[in-house]
């Protein structure tokens, strides 16, 4: 009884403390929707979100050089889990401003809701993330866990800020939470993706004389017809579904209308669950070879081998902080919730991959990222910071 008692004064102390900041917080979201941060341009939003941290008193606060800031809180307990948070400052380019109601830097609010270009891909979940641990110790107490609040760079190129962050910052870390959208439901992985440019030969012509040439449009077509076929014989992850492989982009190098290109480079997204990197070369080299068509495979390189760690990942569901997790936000927000998992790819591939255990929780929205109703909902910005301080009392180390 003494411990339910105990447990619902922390529940009601943090609820007060997250009415009571709630201008600070909406305020800051403003901000940071309001500061532009495309890809290598997040100093800006960096200095923001450093100095909002200068102001709630974090223990320690940095930046490396690949510009991700670090704000840290001593835990009290050293048996406890470290925890990182984990969201990105860059945001995808916001497009025409006129095709958005609202300005796409305007952080205006309508309503429950904060609109602006990165609102849910992920500066709502950056707020979050950012207050949480205050609003923790406003209620008198230090969390249990040590937390690394980390916003990144660059997550929307191959996630470059946190590989880097993983490679050189020497920190160690239990459990990672990542602010990609989850509507406050929790999530455990995602398929892969890697990118692969297949090019199409064939032979140049004057399109009045197409017998003198040979059509490599016609042979990419083929090809993108068969690999719509074979792709739905992959047998599906049982936890993730099946791999998807999808032409998105189509370039044949041409600038008059009256010439058949050399060539087509065709740039097929692939969504990967039981597949490897190496199997799905396999798959497009075999379709080309089974329609005796002239093709090279080659998968997309970017930067620092990120690119490389292209798998997904899946944390269990019954992993015991992917139990607690769900629990918890089941106590607090007193509704079910549900362990999902993404359709987009996130730096939790990464964390995961150094061993990590990963799982989303953010009130940010999958379905509305790099939209023109790019938005975050306030109620569920308050909804998080009724759970995330408990996250960092309750969780217990995994051995």
């Amino acid at each position: 009884m003494r411990k339910h008692n105990e447990l619902e004064l922390m529940k009601n102390s943090i609820k007060e403390s997250v009415l009571k900041r709630k201008p600070e917080w909406v305020n800051f979201c403003q901000k940071l929707i309001q500061t532009p941060s495309p890809t290598y341009e997040e100093k800006a939003v960096a200095q923001v979100i450093m100095d909002e941290m200068k102001k709630l008193s974090f223990d320690e606060i940095w930046q490396d050089e690949k510009g991700n800031v670090f704000g840290f809180v001593k835990g009290t307990d050293p048996d406890a889990p470290v925890i990182n948070l984990n969201s990105h400052m860059d945001h995808v380019a916001e497009g025409d401003p006129n095709d958005w109601t609202y300005p796409p830097f305007s952080g205006h609010i309508e309503g429950d809701r904060i609109y602006g270009r990165g609102a849910s891909d992920t500066k709502g979940a950056i707020a979050v993330q950012t207050y949480a641990p205050i609003i923790l110790m406003d209620t008198g107490v230090r969390p249990r866990s040590s937390i690394y609040v980390t916003f990144v760079s660059a997550e929307e190129l191959w996630g470059q800020g946190t590989y880097y962050l993983l490679e050189n910052s020497g920190l160690n870390f239990d459990m990672c939470i990542l602010g990609e959208g989850t509507t406050n439901q929790i999530m455990i992985g995602h398929r892969g993706c890697i990118g692969v440019f297949v090019t199409v030969s064939g032979k140049s012509a004057h399109a009045s004389m197409p017998e003198e040439g040979h059509n490599p449009n016609l042979d990419a077509a083929l090809f993108m017809l068969r690999l719509e076929e074979v792709q739905k014989g992959l047998k599906p992850h049982p936890e993730l579904g099946r791999t998807t492989m999808t032409p998105t982009l189509y370039n044949t190098g041409n600038i008059s209308r009256n010439v058949i290109p050399e060539k087509v480079i065709i740039y097929v997204d692939c969504r990967q669950s039981l597949e490897t990197r190496d199997d799905l070369v396999s798959i497009l080299e075999g379709i080309a070879d089974e329609l005796g068509i002239k093709a090279e495979v080659n998968v997309f390189e970017f930067k620092e081998g990120v690119e490389k760690i292209s798998a997904g990942f899946t944390t269990p569901r019954n992993h015991p902080y992917v139990v607690k997790a769900g629990n918890i936000v089941k106590d607090a927000l007193e509704r079910e919730v549900k362990v999902l998992n993404w359709k987009f790819c996130t730096d939790g591939r990464l964390t995961a991959a150094k061993g990590i255990t990963t799982f989303g929780f953010s009130p940010c929205e999958e379905k509305i990222a790099h939209t023109i109703a790019d938005s975050v909902s306030i109620s569920l910005m308050e909804e998080s910071l009724l759970c995330y301080p408990r996250f960092f009392m309750e969780m217990k180390k995994q051995d």
